[in-house]
């Protein structure tokens, strides 16, 4: 698994904008602004959830296909005054529950977004599941290292 210095750094290198980088018990803590708040899971399991410019919508997104915490639709909904907000994620697994691979789905995740910025985010949420198979772990951890360069 990636440590905070490690994700910190290659945003840096790759000038990927977030908001923080944050325990998921840590979350309600910070201010809302649109844009990305990476979280770890007990210091073991990385996700991202991605707010959008106008606050209406959001993607989150945890490679072991886990729906959104409590915590992390309590920060959504008490973040935005936008109406009809909506949270979408991923339901399906993309790497192996064992796997370390979390962090580097993250950072793909992030990559991916600010290199097509000209579709909505939801639309480009959709592309990048498009890449990966619920089924073939290897085949993905190939892609995910394609991805970001490794």
């Amino acid at each position: 698994m990636l440590t905070n210095f490690q994700i910190e750094n290659y945003l840096i290198h790759h000038n990927i904008p977030i908001r923080t980088i944050c325990l998921e018990n840590k979350l309600l803590s910070h201010n809302f602004l649109p844009g990305a708040y990476i979280i770890n899971y007990k210091n073991t399991h990385w996700t991202v959830l991605i707010i959008s410019r106008n606050g209406k919508n959001a993607v989150y997104f945890d490679s072991l296909g886990r729906r959104p915490s409590n915590t992390v639709y309590e920060f959504f909904a008490r973040s935005s005054k936008a109406e009809n907000k909506e949270l979408f994620f991923n339901n399906e697994e993309v790497q192996p529950y064992n796997g370390g691979n979390c962090g580097l789905y993250v950072l793909a995740l992030l990559k991916f977004i600010k290199s097509h910025n000209k579709n909505s985010l939801l639309k480009n949420f959709e592309l990048f599941l498009d890449h990966f198979s619920a089924t073939d772990f290897k085949k993905n951890e190939t892609i995910i290292k394609r991805m970001i360069k490794i």
